[in-house]
């Protein structure tokens, strides 16, 4: 079924729901010859303690409407070797004939399931069975892009992040520093964070903590007017004047300014916000809950328009796999996933819903006070690039990094280079 086709059965099946006063009817099971089929569905997640608390009482509601369907969740740890690791971890559940029916992946890891014809395309149980999913319309446009291959829908926009900049508002107002606009550049990016470097109560502190994972690096090559690859995802982009400019520009953060300092791999930049180390860093929304359980007073501002401005983003969905004996269950799970009530039960706090809807909810009743800067970010987001072979080049640029920022006297250029050749050779395998 051609895209534009189905979004008309989606948007005319949306039509008779509001038409019916909005309120949804019960579903007839006459034509869905699977509605009382007993089946379990493996479903892979990943997330902290508390996620998985949460994903429980998901599974309960979810039950309430589809009591013949079971869910049974495993969860793998990301740990630090980020998405790259958990897609590796899924394929080699595949490979071992133990496939899931769903996944949760980010866009990263959708290339990856695609090339290796993992995900199955839902144009046809969409056009049979239109009723499961949920307002098409109301996901945002840009983020379920990335969720579509020509034409194909592989699964529905659920949660996305972006990556701005984080500030601790007590150290900014103890500088004597405004909060900044939000086209602020490079210059005064700097002036903030060498205002923001000191010895504080016997302790370094420091104006930023540096990039130090694949989206948030990208992030700032984007506004570089620079990206890890070439356009089309085929070659390495990371000796380009404009990247070099980037990651000279970090690497003097570290050794030259010395505002910033030496980056950990992982998720380290937020320890480093909640205990007053760093005035400024740069992520989503998931470091959200973890600066409230510490009482930070923080807000959120674009990243600095060094030469341009352009937001980053990535989103999650629920492919459904090719390999799952219950195609149709596994449908109606993914939709039922990326509705409403799970985005306001499971994003509440530590992700960004990809519903518009519930963004317009659950962003300004939340902090921080700016967060409505996520929402209007989404209009004009670029997706973080995501090549088939996204494990292989996440390594080599976690390598590439740590290489660099670890070393003082770093030949930038020419590890910049090294890393080319590297993802050149990843990339033509």
């Amino acid at each position: 079924m051609k895209k534009g086709v189905l979004i008309m059965v989606l948007i005319l099946s949306t039509c008779a729901l509001f038409a019916s006063g909005g309120k949804e009817e019960a579903q007839s099971t006459e034509d869905v010859p699977f509605a009382s089929r007993e089946v379990t569905l493996q479903l892979v997640m990943e997330g902290n303690a508390e996620q998985q608390e949460w994903m429980q009482d998901l599974k309960k509601d979810f039950n309430k409407e589809y009591p013949n369907i079971k869910i049974d969740d495993i969860w793998l740890p990301m740990g630090e070797g980020g998405w790259g690791a958990y897609f590796t971890k899924i394929k080699t559940m595949v490979a071992s004939g133990n496939s899931p029916d769903v996944v949760r992946v980010a866009v990263e890891g959708f290339q990856v399931l695609h090339e290796s014809n993992l995900a199955l395309p839902l144009n046809s149980y969409i056009e049979e069975y239109p009723q499961y999913v949920e307002n098409y319309e109301d996901i945002h446009p840009r983020l379920q892009e990335a969720c579509v291959i020509d034409g194909d829908i592989y699964g529905f926009g659920w949660d996305w992040n972006n990556i701005v900049t984080h500030i601790n508002l007590d150290m900014l107002e103890e500088a004597g520093l405004p909060f900044p606009d939000a086209d602020w550049g490079k210059d005064q990016f700097l002036q903030y964070a060498k205002a923001l470097t000191g010895m504080k109560d016997g302790q370094m502190t420091y104006g930023v903590y540096i990039p130090n994972i694949y989206f948030s690096i990208e992030a700032w090559l984007y506004n570089f007017g620079a990206a890890v690859l070439s356009d089309d995802m085929t070659k390495g982009a990371l000796s380009t004047p404009e990247s070099i400019e980037a990651f000279t520009f970090m690497h003097d953060l570290v050794y030259t300014h010395k505002v910033a300092p030496v980056p950990a791999p992982g998720d380290q930049f937020i320890p480093f916000m909640t205990n007053r180390q760093v005035a400024m860093t740069f992520g989503g929304r998931w470091p959200v809950p973890s600066y409230v359980d510490a009482g930070l007073n923080f807000d959120i501002q674009y990243v600095p328009t060094f030469r341009t401005n352009e937001v980053i983003f990535g989103v999650g969905m629920f492919p459904v796999m090719t390999s799952s004996k219950y195609p149709e269950e596994a449908y109606v799970l993914s939709s039922w996933l990326s509705g409403r009530h799970s985005q306001n039960t499971y994003l509440n706090s530590f992700s960004i819903p990809s519903r518009i809807s519930v963004m317009d909810e659950v962003l300004p009743a939340n902090p921080p006070e700016n967060s409505t800067l996520y929402r209007l970010s989404a209009d004009t987001a670029r997706v973080v690039q995501s090549p088939s072979k996204y494990p292989e080049v996440q390594q080599v640029v976690d390598r590439m990094f740590n290489r660099m920022m670890s070393d003082p006297n770093a030949d930038v250029k020419a590890i910049l280079a090294s890393a080319d050749d590297e993802l050149n050779e990843v990339l033509a395998r």
